[in-house]
């Protein structure tokens, strides 16, 4: 089950500005992530995740312990676009050895550019992940970024423990 810390210095409409329709999950289990797969892409029609890919990106992440694991429908939009293409975007995130972060969104990507990825270079989509030539620091700043609003300090002495050892 999914751990349901929020910071307590972050009042309900200021994470509700913050997250902006994103869902971010701290160690949920698999029939969590359907649910919040259902609440994100509720009213779009085009450039879903369907449940068994959440299922196979579930099972490859845990079954062979990867650091990150990503998935969208669309991860460029051609220049020739007028218009923003959305699409739902998928993040799961070894944030340490014990804790595992979420990110599930619509995004938009603006013509001509690629998707953004909340970790860059954790994706297992090796065209991405070649794009991002990071340290582990820079990995870090983007976890801590990405997920701050669910750790405590605890997690983030943790983070930085975890990234130290790397």
């Amino acid at each position: 089950m999914a751990r349901n810390y929020i910071r307590p210095e972050i009042p309900e409409s200021l994470y509700e500005q913050m997250t902006q329709g994103r869902i971010i999950l701290i160690n949920p289990d698999l029939d969590e992530l359907k649910v919040a797969l259902n609440q994100v892409q509720t009213g779009t029609r085009e450039r879903r995740l369907d449940r068994m890919e959440i299922t196979r990106a579930w099972q490859d992440f845990n079954h062979h312990a990867l650091a990150g694991i990503g998935l969208a429908k669309s991860t460029e939009a051609p220049a020739h676009y007028r218009w923003a293409l959305d699409t739902t975007l998928f993040q799961m995130i070894r944030i340490t050895p014990t804790l595992i972060g979420v990110v599930l969104e619509r995004t938009a990507i603006k013509p001509g550019q690629s998707i953004t990825w909340p970790v860059p270079g954790a994706t297992t989509i090796a065209e991405q992940d070649q794009r991002w030539q990071g340290s582990a620091i820079e990995r870090r700043n983007h976890i801590v970024t990405a997920f701050w609003l669910h750790l405590s300090d605890t997690d983030m002495r943790e983070l930085d423990a975890y990234t130290t050892a790397a």
